[in-house]
């Protein structure tokens, strides 16, 4: 609670800013609401139109397919209106608010994309692949952990212009202040399983139900206990991951979640004043520190 309190002061901080933003999300909600009930009626016009002549049996070759395409285009764009701009209001506060939110606790700034590729070779949790293509990349410092996040599209190495995707999704790097002198990895079961590593169970059952555990060694194993496995539960809720792999080197932690949809950032149709919109966003930063929390036990 610690954590959100200083991130609800810092938008509290920053309310000029999220005020001019709110006048402007209602101002298009309002334009947007009257722009899909103006293709609505529009349709509910045509679609009297088409009824009324199937109904009087009034063939003309014209009007027919006019009234249909008419009524089909209206009703799918009243719905269309609504889902693309408030994707494209979420990609503006990406912009705009996600800055205000990676200045408390740990402090990120943007950092160099493409970068620290090493770490993501070394950890094994990913075959070969040709380039790395960061979206967003971002820098912090909790508790003596150098934080990397990024959004990340690994290509695989094939011929042609157009390569095909290895991963798409979020990767956190993560550089401890201990080292545990050994590799481990955690894969969802519906990634490759490792064949260079050795399997082992873990003490929490519904771990190993979800996730294979490798390690190089048995040594250094005995962190992964209840609240471990809790921390990687919220951690794949919250990114929305489609897979979760997880590989510990040393003091080099790397998370891959690949992601089922874009992260939304607030809403056209929710409040930029209400500091509970933003807890889904937040707890996304504050699950990270959770768990670095427990990696410096």
């Amino acid at each position: 609670m610690y954590f959100k309190q200083q991130y609800y002061k810092c938008l509290e901080d920053n309310y000029k800013q999220i005020y001019v933003l709110e006048k402007e999300r209602k101002k298009l909600f309002f334009k947007v609401l009257m722009l899909s009930f103006f293709y609505f009626f529009t349709g509910l016009i045509a679609a009297y139109l088409f009824i009324f002549i199937i109904i009087n049996d009034i063939f003309n070759p014209f009007l027919f397919p006019v009234c249909l395409f008419f009524m089909y285009f209206c009703f799918l764009k009243c719905i269309i209106n609504f889902i693309y701009e408030n994707r494209k209001f979420q990609s503006r506060l990406s912009k705009e608010l996600v800055p205000i939110l990676l200045k408390p606790v740990a402090n990120f700034k943007n950092w160099p994309v493409n970068s620290n590729i090493s770490d993501l070779i070394d950890s094994d949790l990913f075959p070969n692949f040709d380039t790395r293509e960061d979206e967003f990349c971002v820098f912090g410092i909790y508790n003596n952990t150098n934080i990397i996040i990024s959004d990340t599209c690994l290509k695989l190495p094939v011929r042609g212009l157009d390569k095909p995707d290895l991963f798409k999704g979020k990767i956190i790097q993560l550089e401890l202040n201990n080292s545990f002198d050994n590799h481990i990895i955690f894969m969802s079961k519906n990634l490759k399983r490792c064949v260079n590593f050795k399997n082992f169970k873990t003490d929490v059952d519904e771990l190993n139900d979800y996730l294979y555990a490798y390690a190089k060694t048995q040594n250094n194993i005995n962190f992964v206990d209840f609240a471990f496995w809790e921390v990687l539960k919220e951690i794949s809720k919250l990114y929305l991951a489609k897979s979760f792999s997880l590989s510990i080197k040393n003091n080099i932690v790397v998370i891959a979640l690949s992601q089922r949809k874009f992260l939304p950032c607030g809403s056209l149709y929710s409040s930029l004043l209400n500091l509970k919109n933003y807890d889904d966003l937040i707890d996304r930063f504050i699950v990270i520190f959770n768990l670095i929390d427990l990696f410096n036990k």
